[in-house]
């Protein structure tokens, strides 16, 4: 059995989360239909339209319109605060497992966030035009980055410096690393390319009759897109010809495809539609309507033996949990803290303690008095005298309240 959380930002500026339970279809003789898709929630968390999304274990982050990334805590739908750095929408996120996030955005810089206190350990400079895909190599200590400025850049993340630039004949819409590291693709209007990332030589080259928005490697040899037409296409790098298409196409245009565990694809569509299928089948296994004009996707794997998600629980559900871990320990039991909710308050007091001042979470009606200000243009967190400011709470700081992800309806408006 393999879980996963389907995530998506929309035009309607929310985030958008699926819980995905699937069997093991790799016998033929399983049940085709043995994937179930759970609504966890639809959180509206930007001031504009969702532009990037990317998850890893620990962590949620959104970057939008309004040019700050919103950061959440994947394990317990919590959001954890916001990044000030960039002075343009945010374009493209990607996260290193629970190391490091890098950003990228339409003021042409890219920034490399540290998440142990989510200070910026380096801003990449160089492209002449907005950032629109950035792409993480395996290892972690480099990265792709594409921009409007038709060029493609390859940078040491150690380092920060470019080490390589290509040159395009046309603008860029997404590049993406293989699982090895041994070749990348790259997607602009209605091509599709494949290089080689030792000498950068050409491995593949397609062309579509529709525009391509999104692509991803199944495996080393097997690429699935997502374009204008709605529909979604597997390529095999190794054979010249037409790719196999999906039959049953989305309503409207593909904005983000995804694989999970070279075995599950998923897709997205500005019609609302998350659809689900195993590569072994010829449709789309289970499909969910969201509400809104999807923007961008991505994948959430929590690791193994992480607790179920309870934010579907009912109001009724949580109070009785609550009770039940407010109830005092059995007398045969022993602990230096003998009560359960001294235990409680015991670690919420140790986990503020650990957070660093940069991403401290902060009760909004307690901010003016909390001596945080709006970070600087490094993305450090200043202090401020102890007078009281007429600055309003809403101006922000890296981190300024706890909200908890819910199911609200979809806000439907035209932007």
């Amino acid at each position: 059995m393999k879980t996963f959380q389907a995530l998506a930002g929309t035009y309607e500026r929310c985030l958008l989360g699926w819980q995905v339970t699937a069997i093991d279809q790799s016998d033929p003789s399983s049940n085709p239909e043995n994937i179930d898709m759970e609504a966890l929630f639809a959180h509206p968390c930007h001031k504009s339209v969702i532009k990037s999304v990317a998850a890893c274990d620990k962590y949620i982050a959104t970057g939008g319109d309004d040019d700050v990334i919103r950061l959440f805590d994947g394990r317990k739908h919590v959001e954890y605060g916001q990044l000030s750095h960039h002075e343009g929408s945010v374009t493209a996120l990607g996260f290193y497992e629970n190391s490091f996030l890098i950003s990228g955005s339409a003021d042409k810089t890219i920034a490399l966030w540290r998440t142990k206190d989510w200070e910026p350990a380096a801003i990449l400079t160089g492209h002449a035009a907005g950032i629109t895909s950035l792409s993480l190599h395996p290892s972690g200590r480099a990265a792709l980055s594409a921009s409007q400025d038709r060029s493609l850049r390859l940078w040491d993340l150690t380092t920060g410096k470019c080490l390589s630039k290509k040159s395009c004949r046309m603008n860029l819409d997404r590049v993406h690393w293989d699982s090895q590291g041994s070749n990348f693709l790259m997607v602009g209007g209605k091509q599709l390319h494949v290089l080689s990332a030792k000498d950068e030589q050409p491995v593949a080259s397609f062309g579509s009759s529709s525009l391509m928005f999104d692509a991803c490697f199944v495996d080393d040899n097997t690429i699935f897109t997502g374009g204008a037409d709605g529909i979604v296409q597997i390529w095999d790098i190794r054979k010249a010809k037409e790719p196999c298409s999906v039959p049953d196409r989305h309503a409207n245009r593909v904005r983000g495809v995804a694989v999970v565990d070279g075995q599950y694809l998923v897709s997205a569509s500005t019609d609302g539609d998350v659809r689900i299928m195993h590569k072994s089948q010829t449709k789309h296994q289970i499909e969910a309507q969201s509400g809104g004009r999807i923007t961008c996707l991505c994948i959430r794997e929590p690791l193994a033996g992480e607790r179920s998600f309870d934010v579907v629980q009912t109001n009724k559900e949580r109070k009785a949990k609550r009770k039940s871990e407010q109830q005092p320990r059995s007398s045969t039991g022993s602990s230096k803290i003998g009560d359960s909710s001294e235990r409680e308050k015991a670690k919420q007091k140790k986990s503020k303690q650990e957070l660093p001042v940069s991403v401290q979470i902060i009760d909004e009606n307690k901010f003016a008095k909390s001596g945080l200000q709006k970070t600087s243009a490094n993305g450090k967190v200043k202090r401020r005298s102890s007078e009281k400011s007429s600055s309003s709470p809403a101006a922000g700081g890296v981190a300024k309240r706890k909200t908890k992800l819910k199911l609200v309806p979809a806000v439907e408006e035209d932007l």
